[in-house]
């Protein structure tokens, strides 16, 4: 308010003495005088770069839940909105508020095993129940590859990113998840997996149950509140305990977490709010703990980010967020 006052009497001031200079035929003091007033206010008026970053970010949320199903026989299904269809060969596929189901078709082989494989886009998430009643939170950026019926006497599936699951109790029948480093096997449990190809750590974060993780280390076995970590599929596995709650917080549409180093957080920020990101500064310097809403725009996680640490976040555009160290 003061800015607009200060700036309103500036004109003011400056046209009356304008006109002023042109009844004593001083008119080319004047015009100069104008010109400059012109270009002052031009020059104030056009956004510095923290308001241009904050004006983008602010249009920025975390996109609608979508997901791409390819099923066994090479078809996509993009399922954004509620729908139910009976597919020949595979069964009867819902998707709406509780997610993907379906139920297989009597036909389906047990012999020969479909697989169908779930997609998540940036920005969304998705839950599967699968055949044996399983269910699976998959986060964005990440793939499912899943029998439409589970055969023989392990229940398998393949992981590419995050999915925290849900595993429907069968000591007859473990339940096996293969990710890109680590390989994780139960008989009912809850346990959220972290396993990003472009991430250089793997994480296993045990809820409720028992669960053994493997790679070609070794393997180790987690209890409740406890997380193992691995760095490749040759690595050595490390276990420590953390809140697992944290971890199946992005479930319920918050980005959490937990002395977390800065490249995790921003490769979240990315799968959320679909930008890339330019990092100028070191992430293994920075641990977060925290939690962000998943209804939060970009602007608002640009200002906490900057009031608890010494980065600058800037926007060039839309697509960008560059990271700096403050200086």
């Amino acid at each position: 308010m003061c800015r607009t006052h200060c700036c309103g009497r500036y004109w003011k001031n400056l046209i009356s003495w304008c006109w002023a200079a042109l009844a004593k035929r001083n008119s080319a003091r004047c015009w100069k005088g104008l010109a400059a007033g012109v270009l002052l206010a031009t020059r104030t008026s056009v956004p510095d770069q923290r308001t241009r970053t904050l004006q983008l970010a602010d249009a920025i949320y975390p996109a609608p839940d979508k997901v791409t199903l390819t099923l066994a026989d090479g078809r996509k299904m993009v399922l954004d909105e509620q729908v139910e269809q009976q597919i020949e060969g595979v069964g009867r596929i819902s998707y709406g508020a509780e997610g993907v189901k379906y139920e297989a078709a009597p036909e389906v082989a047990e012999e020969a095993p479909q697989y169908n494989e779930l997609s998540v886009p940036e920005g969304s998430k998705c839950l599967v129940t699968l055949e044996d009643g399983t269910r699976v939170w998959l986060n964005a950026r990440s793939t499912l590859r899943y029998p439409v019926k589970f055969t023989g006497g392990e229940r398998h599936v393949e992981l590419n990113g995050e999915g925290l699951f849900d595993v429907t109790h069968n000591p007859e029948r473990p339940f096996v998840v293969k990710a890109g480093k680590t390989t994780m096997t139960v008989r009912g449990t809850k346990f959220n997996v972290r396993d990003f190809a472009g991430e250089s750590l793997a994480s296993t974060t045990l809820l409720e149950g028992c669960v053994e993780v493997g790679n070609q280390s070794g393997t180790v076995t987690l209890e409740p509140g406890m997380q193992s970590q691995t760095r490749g599929a040759a690595d050595p596995l490390t276990v420590r305990e953390v809140d697992a709650g944290t971890y199946a917080a992005w479930t319920q549409d918050k980005l959490a977490f937990y002395s977390a180093d800065l490249e995790e957080v921003l490769t979240d920020i990315r799968s959320w709010y679909r930008v890339e990101t330019q990092v100028n500064v070191n992430p293994a310097e920075y641990t977060l703990t925290g939690k962000i809403p998943r209804d939060y725009s970009l602007a608002k996680v640009i200002e906490l980010l900057e009031t608890i640490t010494d980065l600058e976040l800037v926007m060039p555009d839309e697509n960008t967020l560059i990271v700096n160290k403050r200086p």
